[in-house]
């Protein structure tokens, strides 16, 4: 952990450097609003992860134990954005009695055991009061994401993607929307093929850590859940780390998937001051959403047959109940009574639900003819039609 510690400063201290120094010409070129946001950012970043860094220290005197915590078949949910991950892993988080899932509140406000013991022990303090805290962390949260609640709906209390637990070693690939330099990102979009393999090391060992600490606070009985489509480039790691894992990705035509991306990206995108270099911009967006189709292409055919599946998102949303139990099946996992009827219910619910946003390819920049020469080989590998109308 002391190596990993070491270089997680220096690498923030490299992709501060880039940011205010050398950021001419790339989509993080440094203009007023974005001077301003990193100024806002940077020192409640360098805080917050040097927080959470001593808490990880004392996690390791106080809760050494932890280290004990046996990892036993997690299963990891990967994918294209936009493929239904959310749909699946907050469908699956509904099943208690089997796995624990890292809320998003957990992710970034209480990755360390004490954190979380804190947090518990407050959460007690307010409820025997009334509960009047909890009622007001609840009304800013919705005013926070309300922007995000039409397009990827995200709250602290909700299962998130877990990729972002890997903030303090500055690895995750969530941080491209604050520092967009291909330089110092584009091993995070290849990681098990461009990572250095010290790096790949270190920085699953600090992942395996922190599930064993979310494992140590929620139950060492339980099976982890994880989602995030930035494993999707991880597979092989996840592999070496977890032999037993089993993995869901989720799939869906790139006709689909990549106006959706392009529309939260464009959010994401202009939330952060970013320069849109329309060319550049659409090469690289285009790199990364073909590499996070590939990986599981490449990877999961070496996979034994009982530990991986493929569940197509037109499949997802018309029958969630009946995938999840083919699903289950595969994995040798029976549907309890009280899951079971989470599903009906959930399934309900879906049926009634409508998606009013229409999304459009040339909005961004990208044509079908376009996205098909780029991509030509995930529409063959997974026998998606090629013509527009038919998708």
């Amino acid at each position: 952990m002391f190596r990993i510690f070491v270089q997680s400063y220096a690498r923030f201290a490299r992709l501060v450097f880039h940011s205010f120094f050398r950021s001419r010409g790339t989509l993080g070129e440094l203009g007023l609003r974005r001077f301003v946001l990193l100024c806002a950012v940077v020192p409640l970043l360098f805080v917050s992860q040097s927080a959470h860094w001593l808490c990880f220290l004392a996690d390791e005197i106080l809760f050494s134990a932890y280290r004990k915590v046996k990892v036993c078949e997690p299963l990891f949910i990967v994918g294209v954005p936009r493929s239904g991950t959310t749909f699946f892993h907050r469908l699956l988080s509904g099943d208690e009695g089997r796995f624990t899932t890292m809320t998003l509140g957990e992710i970034y406000l209480a990755p360390s055991i004490l954190e979380r013991r804190i947090l518990q022990g407050l959460g007690r303090v307010d409820a025997a009061l009334g509960g009047f805290g909890r009622a007001a962390v609840e009304a800013l949260d919705r005013r926070f994401f309300r922007n995000l609640r039409h397009l990827h709906p995200q709250s602290l209390f909700l299962p998130d993607e877990d990729d972002q637990v890997l903030f303090p070693t500055f690895h995750s690939a969530s941080l491209a929307l604050l520092f967009p330099f291909e330089s110092e990102m584009a091993h995070l979009m290849r990681f098990d093929d461009a990572a250095r393999p010290e790096l790949r090391r270190d920085v699953m060992f600090f992942y395996r850590r922190m599930v064993q600490r979310h494992l140590y606070v929620h139950g060492p009985d339980k099976r982890y859940l994880s989602k995030s489509p930035a494993f999707s480039v991880k597979l092989r790691s996840i592999r070496e780390t977890f032999p037993d894992a089993k993995v869901v990705c989720n799939v869906r035509s790139p006709y689909e998937c990549i106006p959706s991306m392009a529309s939260l990206g464009k959010f994401y995108w202009d939330t952060f001051g970013n320069r849109l270099y329309e060319h550049e911009y659409r090469r690289q967006f285009l790199e990364i959403s073909h590499s996070f189709y590939q990986g599981p292409m490449r990877v999961l055919p070496e996979w034994p047959e009982d530990q991986c599946a493929v569940l197509q998102y037109a499949e997802l949303v018309a029958q969630p109940r009946a995938c999840v139990e083919a699903i289950y099946a595969r994995f040798g996992w029976s549907v309890s009574s009280e899951f079971g009827e989470f599903l009906a219910g959930q399934e309900h619910r879906e049926q009634r639900y409508k998606s009013k946003h229409v999304y459009s390819m040339e909005d961004h920049g990208i044509s079908h003819a376009i996205l098909l020469d780029h991509m030509r080989d995930v529409f063959d590998f997974y026998g998606f039609p090629t013509h527009p109308d038919a998708a």
